[in-house]
């Protein structure tokens, strides 16, 4: 166990400590050598082998699929034999249905998985065992890209895809949002036609298609990912902003400016006076998913203190009030912020799935 604490040696898991089972990863006790992979002479690993620590060494297989192209259809290649679940493929082309790869000889029930994790199960109109292939975009919201461009109904973003039963539709990819461009102080002088992506952009994150619960952050705040995937019911019901989705300046070499780039460029000083200027546009974000909570992060507080008034518990934004809590407040007011993001979503809805030639009609009432 004194050898297990050296930097090259990593144990990973205990799986039995009556019987001496562990996970480890002692990749940095090895080197390639060609083809052949030896063990390095003074590594903790050869100490080990050498003095009999090590009875048996067993290398898993990785749980990892692959699709590949051949004879005109995907082909999946798999390292697992076999496996307690029903597991389908995506193949890389989202035209294509996910496809059954794995049938299990003794299926796992859902009554064996623990209540909190059986409650954040998806479930699908499906038998599993009858279906083999299917389009789980079709119920539960994914984001994907593929070949077709994106069509944004009311902010909300829609590409189609193929159902299960092989017909068509658009389904919703994204909660999209509000185009900064109408906002944006800065267009006139950049002489813009539309945003541009020399403009650092600043992406939030959704875990829900119906929040209830708005974290904003600081547009330089490093990405939380973390958060991303916490098994949280709070986090499970919120979007993420920031309170400026785009920074209105270009570099000199007209390029894509990502945030790392913009934090050398835009001070704390512009970035205020930016928002000051835009800040109509985190407004109507705000005012269209309408949230029953907001989570503010520690650093945005004094920047929208300028045009919002805040107390100690509710910040007004064109008039709507919002109870709201500091970030680092969270766990010791949980229940709180828990009983108001059980609350019913009361922003801007749209459907979820539209039929191609309903989309045809959202496209017509759209340009008139």
């Amino acid at each position: 166990m004194n050898l297990a604490k050296n930097p090259d040696f990593e144990i990973e898991l205990c799986i039995s400590k009556k019987r001496g089972l562990y996970s480890v990863n002692c990749f940095e006790c090895t080197e390639d050598h060609g083809k052949n992979t030896v063990v390095i002479e003074s590594s903790s690993l050869r100490i080990m082998l050498d003095h009999g620590m090590i009875k048996l060494i067993y290398r898993p297989k990785n749980f990892f699929i692959v699709d590949k192209w051949k004879d005109g259809k995907n082909v999946f290649e798999h390292q697992f034999s076999s496996a307690p679940y029903y597991i389908y493929a995506q193949p890389y082309w989202i035209e294509d249905l996910a496809e059954k790869v794995n049938t299990p000889v003794h299926p796992v029930k859902l009554s064996q998985f623990p209540l909190a994790l059986r409650n954040r199960i998806p479930r699908v109109p499906l038998k599993f065992s009858e279906c083999q292939k299917f389009q789980i975009a079709e119920w539960h919201p994914c984001r994907f890209s593929g070949g077709v461009r994106e069509t944004y109904i009311n902010g909300f973003e829609y590409q189609p895809i193929v159902l299960t039963n092989g017909t068509k539709a658009f389904v919703y990819t994204s909660l999209g949002g509000i185009d900064f461009f109408d906002y944006c102080s800065e267009k006139y002088e950049y002489k813009c036609e539309a945003c541009s992506t020399s403009c650092c952009t600043v992406h939030g994150n959704e875990y829900s298609d119906k929040p209830t619960v708005m974290f904003v952050f600081h547009p330089f705040s490093n990405y939380d990912y973390e958060m991303c995937i916490k098994s949280d019911v709070i986090i499970r019901r919120s979007i993420r902003i920031p309170f400026l989705h785009k920074i209105p300046y270009k570099n000199r070499k007209d390029s894509y400016m990502i945030v790392d780039d913009a934090k050398k460029h835009v001070t704390e000083d512009m970035l205020t006076d930016f928002f000051l200027k835009n800040h109509q546009h985190f407004a109507d974000t705000v005012l269209r998913f309408n949230p029953q909570v907001i989570i503010l992060e520690e650093n945005t507080k004094d920047i929208l203190s300028q045009k919002y008034p805040i107390d100690k518990r509710h910040i007004t934004i064109k008039g709507n009030v919002f109870p709201y809590y500091m970030e680092d407040e969270m766990e010791e007011y949980r229940d709180e912020i828990t009983k108001l993001a059980f609350l019913p979503y009361r922003g801007i809805e749209m459907p979820y799935l539209i039929s191609m030639e309903e989309m045809e009609e959202y496209k017509k009432n759209a340009s008139d």
